[in-house]
């Protein structure tokens, strides 16, 4: 939980900091601090959740409901064309 949070509060941080870091150190050089920053949290985080997606209690067992897998990929693929209108 402490990894997401810290990935939370630097991304976003960063990103209000955007329109003042700009003027000081140029477009180019902010995005790379920024990537710099947010790229190992957010490859830290995801490596966690790959490594234990599969411990604790199973909450929920969907597999047997047909049709859903499909319903979820549509979706998926529809909200990844509302990201770039």
């Amino acid at each position: 939980f402490g990894m997401l949070i810290a990935f939370a509060v630097s991304h976003s941080g960063l990103a209000g900091l955007r329109p003042y870091a700009e003027e000081i150190v140029g477009a180019r050089a902010w995005r790379v601090v920024f990537a710099f920053v947010s790229l190992p949290l957010s490859l830290s985080c995801i490596s966690y959740f790959v490594n234990h997606c599969h411990e604790g209690v199973q909450l929920w067992n969907f597999t047997s409901v047909p049709g859903l897998h499909t319903a979820c990929w549509i979706t998926d693929f529809i909200s990844f064309l509302f990201l770039y209108p």
